[in-house]
């Protein structure tokens, strides 16, 4: 019998904003703890949030058992590695301080507009110690900034906004940023011809990668249902795109270093997507076993549920130059806002775009009518893919921008 037990304690401080004021202040310190138990191929499992007694939770884990789970996996073991990460703010009053002061100035810089939402600041320790000789442990410290902006008088519930989550904080970075969009805003492009246009995405963006999430997917992938199924091998993009699994900061990532079954990658990356050519879906141990797939460390679930095969981090690799020399003197369009885009089964693309500006790849330039972008899959990382800026709208944070050439249209 194995004895595991994996724990997550999340301490947040979260502003609440509106009309560019902090209006109220919650705290949360929350502790999640489940004792797993392996036996004969088999998984018995018992959570408790808040304060426990390890001895009971081992015993309902136990009798768990009988559940009859199955998980013929071999459990992590002989693993022993740590990591701590800093923020700039080590002090929620400090933190306090300086987003009320952050508000005030974007109010002051900006004043035909309101800024709402919510701001964090986040500490998460994640612990996976087992009876295996494994033991890990990832602390993480960050804030989040998450502001919708709503010029005055507009009927829209909202007309732009802007975050990002990080550990480094520059006040005239964030300020000056924010003022482009707001200025840019006040300037609108009425005389937009439809036409093919570079486009540009903050990498981070779900939506241009919502397909690779899917279907990148091993259930999905080995189950036949995927774009990909039986293409491993196969090149199907351009030789300059490159999609990795990460749990490195250094691409943004802000989570634990390892997965809810204890798998840790080489420099906590794992190339799904190789100079366009396709290496392997995303598993966890259960879907490497059944479709014979390379593990590649990307199980999760609740802290309390067995280990499945959900959402993980995918990044694009930059290509090596600055967003200025990817649009090399293009206009380009900027995305800000794009509700309601998807792909269709054998990748077409199409997604409506509700805010997005001008941009020679330094200023916005104007505000663009709400636009319709198409393509298609291979062809936005294929021959239309110029790629990925080796440089971020933020300095301090990971906000690199994805350039590619699209159809686009006025609604």
């Amino acid at each position: 019998m194995i004895k595991e037990k994996f724990s997550i304690k999340r301490k947040e401080l979260a502003l609440n904003i509106v009309q560019s004021e902090i209006q109220s202040v919650r705290k949360k310190d929350i502790t999640k703890t489940a004792i797993r138990i392996y036996k004969d191929n088999k998984i018995g499992i018992m959570g408790k949030i808040g304060d426990f007694n390890e001895d009971e939770l081992i015993k309902k884990a136990e009798e768990n058992l009988n559940l009859e789970i199955d998980y013929p996996y071999e459990v992590t073991e002989n693993v022993n590695k740590e990591e701590n990460t800093s923020c700039d703010f080590e002090d929620d009053k400090i933190f306090h301080d300086e987003m009320e002061s952050l508000l005030l100035q974007l109010k002051k810089d900006n004043p035909d507009f309101n800024f709402s939402n919510q701001i964090k600041l986040i500490e998460e320790e994640t612990i996976l110690e087992n009876t295996k000789n494994t033991y890990l442990k990832s602390n993480s410290r960050y804030y989040e900034i998450m502001l919708i902006v709503k010029e005055k008088g507009s009927s829209n519930i909202m007309d732009m906004g802007f975050g990002f989550q990080a550990q480094k904080y520059n006040r005239e970075e964030i300020l000056k940023n924010a003022k482009k969009l707001c200025d840019a805003y006040k300037k609108p492009i009425e005389s937009f011809e439809d036409g093919i246009y570079p486009v540009v995405f903050i990498q981070e963006d779900y939506l241009i990668k919502m397909k690779f999430f899917k279907d990148l997917n091993a259930l999905i992938y080995g189950s036949g249902g995927s774009i990909f199924t039986e293409k491993i091998g196969e090149k199907l993009f351009s030789e300059n795109f490159n999609l990795i699994q990460s749990k490195n900061i250094e691409d943004g990532y802000l989570g634990a270093f390892f997965d809810v079954e204890g798998t840790i990658n080489k420099n906590y990356k794992y190339n799904l997507i190789e100079n366009g050519v396709l290496k392997t879906p995303f598993t966890n141990k259960k879907y490497s076993k059944m479709f014979n797939l390379p593990l590649t460390g990307a199980a999760s679930g609740s802290f309390d549920s067995t280990p499945d095969l959900g959402f993980t981090n995918l990044i694009i690799q930059d290509t090596g130059k600055s967003i200025k020399e990817l649009l090399n003197g293009q206009k380009a369009i900027f995305v800000l806002i794009s509700s309601g885009g998807d792909y269709t089964p054998d990748g077409k693309f199409g997604a409506p775009v509700q805010a997005s500006f001008l941009f020679d790849g330094e200023n916005y330039l104007g505000k663009l009518p709400e636009l319709n972008l198409s393509s298609h899959l291979y062809d936005m990382y294929g021959k239309d893919f110029v790629g990925v800026s080796n440089d971020n709208l933020f300095s301090f944070a990971r906000s690199n921008l994805a350039v590619m050439n699209m159809k686009v249209s006025k609604i």
